[in-house]
């Protein structure tokens, strides 16, 4: 889609030449205002090289000045209003060169980005400047041959509960994600520097994509795209293959601390019914002694954490994980207790990956075990739900599941 052009006989003698530079705005620029943030006022009628430059210096103020873009109502009418102009000046969605006065974004010497107009509206808050600047950096991507040109987005993936991810193309056809932080990693334990690590240790051993770029500053990183096989299937000696080479992977200094973890998310626990409460209140002195003995226990591997069946994907007939961002050193019965508890496995279904993972029949005190850490999983997994989204918890099929794990753990005993 071409850019609009003026038309014939347009008035040329409005007001003067627009200032080719890209100095940030004065405080009071006829665009902008700091006292409340951005305020995107009504751009010249006329002629069309006016609104784009227009455009070009509140992009450019939005890049230097992040703080300003807020998320409330006023700042989203802000947007909206942003938006309207592009629509109005026929901007093309994520086209390079569709401004003639681009944008530098974040104040990047040398780094323009004429896509950042794509994302005004779709994207929430400042995720759009976020995915700006880190398409804008793709020269400082790590592929090999190295990337021609900055690639185009093609679409959000399906939204996860903390993060946000893009599949974006490469002029010669190679496809990527760009996940982009929703939460505070921080806050849930999470080390960035940690999973960048462990994505090369895994895209070494054959397990995951390979790892491009990080910036713990933008919260981003990016990965090449593994399609996914049209038959993909589930087979259990498959994901207790991929979970015994993962478990093989060098250690990292990052472990997991369930303890911590445990006490972190009953502080921030949110709404939920009070029957889901006062089962969560009443298992607290057994969830606390398990989370005393595995303290105990010195038999620590790197572990993925959360290898659910929506983290695990068929590629070319073979079984990748992704998403390793609670990747850390902890127990591989916690890493098992994720796939048997988060993938609802049947009791055989149980015995088959424990079969298939210890290469061995289990016995009773391997079931112990894997019962101490589903209690903890299942535990925290309510806990976490509670704190983060608790419109998505199937609160009375998760409470059901969680008191049958502790009775368990009471009955059998710890190992």
């Amino acid at each position: 889609m071409a850019v609009a052009t003026e038309q014939p006989g347009a008035d040329r003698r409005r007001g003067p030449a627009p200032d080719q530079s890209l100095d940030p705005a004065p405080a009071h620029h006829g665009y902008f205002s700091r006292g409340a943030g951005v305020c995107a006022q009504r751009l010249p009628p006329g002629p069309l090289h006016r609104c784009r430059h227009a455009l070009s210096r509140l992009l450019h103020h939005l890049g230097r000045h992040p703080d300003h873009l807020d998320g409330g109502a006023q700042g989203a009418g802000k947007l909206d209003l942003l938006a309207g102009h592009r629509r109005r000046l026929h901007l093309p969605l994520y086209r390079p060169g569709a401004v003639p006065v681009l944008a530098a974004v974040y104040g990047l010497p040398g780094h323009r980005c004429g896509r950042i107009l794509a994302v005004v509206t779709p994207l929430p808050r400042d995720r759009q400047l976020r995915l700006a600047q880190v398409l804008g950096q793709w020269r400082h991507w790590s592929c090999l041959p190295a990337l021609g040109a900055e690639p185009t987005v093609q679409g959000e993936l399906s939204a996860g509960f903390s993060n946000a991810s893009y599949r974006v193309t490469s002029d010669d056809g190679r496809q990527f994600v760009v996940r982009l932080d929703g939460v505070d990693p921080a806050h849930h334990g999470i080390s960035r520097q940690a999973e960048w690590h462990a994505l090369h240790s895994a895209f070494e051993a054959g397990l995951t994509a390979q790892p491009c770029y990080f910036n713990p500053d933008l919260g981003a990183l990016v990965c090449h795209y593994l399609p996914e096989d049209e038959d993909s299937r589930d087979d259990l000696e498959d994901v207790a293959q991929l979970l015994r080479r993962i478990h093989a992977l060098p250690a990292l200094h990052h472990r997991l601390d369930l303890q911590e973890r445990t006490i972190r998310y009953r502080r921030h626990t949110g709404t939920m019914d009070s029957a889901t409460d006062a089962l969560l209140r009443s298992l607290t002195a057994t969830v606390d002694e398990v989370l005393a003995w595995q303290r105990t226990q010195n038999d620590r591997c790197l572990c993925h954490n959360d290898l659910l069946a929506a983290n695990r994907l068929y590629s070319g007939g073979k079984l990748y994980a992704l998403d390793w961002e609670y990747c850390a050193m902890g127990s591989r019965w916690f890493d098992l207790a994720v796939v048997c508890c988060g993938d609802e496995l049947a009791p055989e279904n149980v015995e088959r990956l424990l079969y298939s993972y210890l290469q061995r029949a289990p016995e009773s005190g391997d079931r112990q075990y894997l019962a101490a850490y589903s209690l903890l999983y299942r535990y925290i997994e309510m806990l976490w739900y509670a704190a983060t989204s608790p419109e998505n918890m199937e609160w009375r099929n998760k409470s059901g599941a969680l008191r049958t794990t502790a009775e368990r753990v009471k009955s059998n005993g710890l190992p």
